[in-house]
C-alpha cells in the first residue's frame, strides 16, 4: 500500500499540468520543501481549488507514489493569504514583498531541507508584509535559521567584538565584517570583495540577525539605510561555501 502522510505547510511555486491539474511546491513544517502533483486542483469546482494558491498556508494529506512525486488528497486551510493580495485597489507594494519572500524560502532552501525556526519565520514574515523592511529582515533571518551567516557582531578573523568607533570592513565572499586593524594587517586592500562599512549598517544587521521577526517589525530604518542593507545583501551568494 502507497504511504499516506499528512502535514501542514506554505504554498511558494505551482505549475500547471494539463487541463485541471499542477505540480504545487509546498514549503512544510516538518518535511522541509517537497513538491506533489494536484489532481483537478486548477477545476474550479474541486475543494482544492482557492486553497491551494500562492502564499497560503494549509494542512494537507498526501499519498506517495513509487517513482514519482506524492499526490495531494485533501487540503484545509489555516491561513488565507492570496485574496488578500489580490484584491482590487490593494497596496501592491505587499504583493511584491510577498512574492520576494517566496523567492527567497525558493532559492535558500533545498528539497526536504528542513531549518529550526524557519518555518515559524517565513510565517511570520508573511503575516508582516506591511513592514517596509520585511524582505531584508526576513532574509537576514532566514539565512541565519538556515546556519548561512557567522556571528556579524564579531570580526571575522580575530572573532573579537567589532569596535564600532573605528572603520568597519565587509567580505561579501565572507558574508561578514571584519576590524579595522585586521584589515591592515592582513592587507585586504587588494579584494575587490572587501568594501569599508557604514558602522550604523553594521549595528543594525547584528540586531536583525539576534532579534526575531516580532521584534525586527517594531524598528523603522531610514530609506538610505533601508536602501543600503538591501544593497549589502545582495551582494551575498549563501550557497557558496554554505
Amino acid at each position: 500500500m502507497k504511504k499516506a502522510f499528512h502535514d501542514e505547510g506554505i504554498v511558494i511555486r505551482k505549475r500547471p499540468v494539463r487541463e485541471k491539474d499542477e505540480v504545487v511546491v509546498i514549503f512544510c513544517k516538518n518535511l522541509g520543501k517537497k513538491a506533489f502533483v494536484s489532481y483537478g486542483s486548477r477545476d474550479p469546482k474541486s475543494k482544492k481549488s482557492g486553497i491551494l494558491e500562492l502564499f497560503n498556508t494549509i494542512y494537507f494529506s498526501a499519498r506517495e507514489q513509487k517513482g514519482r512525486m506524492a499526490v495531494i488528497e485533501q487540503v484545509k486551510m489555516l491561513k488565507s493569504r492570496a485574496y488578500a493580495l489580490f484584491e482590487d485597489n490593494k497596496d501592491l507594494n505587499e504583493y511584491y514583498r510577498a512574492s520576494a519572500l517566496l523567492n527567497l524560502l525558493n532559492k535558500s532552501i533545498d528539497d526536504e531541507q528542513k531549518a529550526e525556526g524557519l518555518y515559524q519565520d517565513a510565517n511570520t514574515a508573511l503575516d508582516a508584509l506591511f513592514y517596509q523592511a520585511i524582505v531584508p529582515a526576513a532574509t537576514i533571518r532566514f539565512w541565519d535559521d538556515l546556519g548561512y551567516l557567522p556571528q556579524w557582531s564579531l570580526c571575522l578573523e580575530c572573532g573579537e567584538k567589532l569596535d564600532l568607533e573605528k572603520p568597519i570592513f565587509f567580505s561579501s565572499a565572507n558574508r561578514g565584517f571584519i576590524q579595522h586593524n585586521c584589515q591592515k594587517k592582513l592587507n585586504y586592500q587588494q579584494d575587490a570583495s572587501i568594501i569599508q562599512t557604514d558602522p550604523q549598517l553594521v549595528k543594525v544587521m547584528a540586531f536583525l540577525q539576534k532579534s526575531s521577526l516580532h521584534e525586527a517589525i517594531k524598528v523603522t530604518l531610514a530609506p538610505e539605510l533601508l536602501s543600503n542593507l538591501e544593497t549589502t545583501l545582495s551582494k551575498m551568494d549563501v550557497h557558496e561555501g554554505a
